[in-house]
């Protein structure tokens, strides 16, 4: 099963030989209906099967091409793995199916081609964006939805500031600190060993080693970033 996006639109709205099916349905996750999503499932295959006979083809021909779709009725591990919509496509040459996201409401189509309009919502649901995660301690790239976020894989970006600076010298590593002055809290930047001169140049150096990275990374990517930062 592949997850729905844009490519995957673009796959769906390309001309198909023969009819072509679409169907759409609510997943009942819990409670007494949970137990009658295979049966609601199986009757819109019935009805796709009555109205392909209706338009002209053989009611073998008919089995034939929803035969794939047949298939998941008892497919246990299908239906432990839904969410809350299941949309499913099937023609003579494609056949997919798409856990998704949002209710849809039940219905049918058997056309020329497959009836797309319910999935447009849900695109909006899978808009990306990126999350980049910085501290002295460790610096991560997360790719996120409003679905999911998941760690981007960022090559020769520094794990941390010390392996940034590469220090030889520990005690020369920049700390964060916490403290108060004045009456007011707040987190105090000191440098063992250095000024603070030299405190803002090394952090300086950091930032633009994980710039560089990021830079050659992302440059073909056109997502919003979020930085979460200390």
């Amino acid at each position: 099963m592949e997850p729905f996006s844009r490519e995957e639109l673009k796959i769906l709205t390309q001309r198909q030989t023969g009819l072509c099916i679409s169907v759409f349905m609510p997943i009942y996750r819990a409670g007494a209906d949970s137990q009658q999503n295979q049966i609601r499932f199986k009757n819109l295959l019935r009805q796709a099967e009555e109205k392909m006979t209706v338009l002209g083809l053989r009611l073998s021909e008919a089995k034939t091409v929803l035969e794939p779709a047949y298939a998941l009725v008892s497919n246990v591990i299908f239906w432990r793995n839904q969410s809350d919509g299941l949309a499913l496509f099937l023609s003579p040459e494609l056949f997919r199916y798409y856990c998704l996201p949002t209710a849809l409401e039940e219905s049918l189509a058997v056309t020329d081609r497959f009836y797309i309009k319910p999935l447009l919502p849900v695109l909006s649901l899978d808009e990306r964006f990126l999350v980049l995660t910085l501290s002295q301690n460790q610096v991560k790239l997360y790719e996120g939805t409003r679905q999911h976020l998941r760690e981007f894989e960022v090559k020769g970006i520094p794990k941390n500031l010390s392996e940034a600076l590469d220090y030889d010298e520990p005690e020369k590593q920049v700390r964060f600190r916490s403290g108060s002055s004045g009456g007011e809290r707040g987190n105090m930047v000191s440098g063992h060993g250095a000024e603070i001169e030299d405190v803002k140049e090394n952090l300086a150096k950091y930032f633009r080693q994980v710039d560089k990275a990021l830079h050659s990374a992302l440059k073909n990517e056109r997502l919003p970033l979020i930085l979460a930062g200390v």
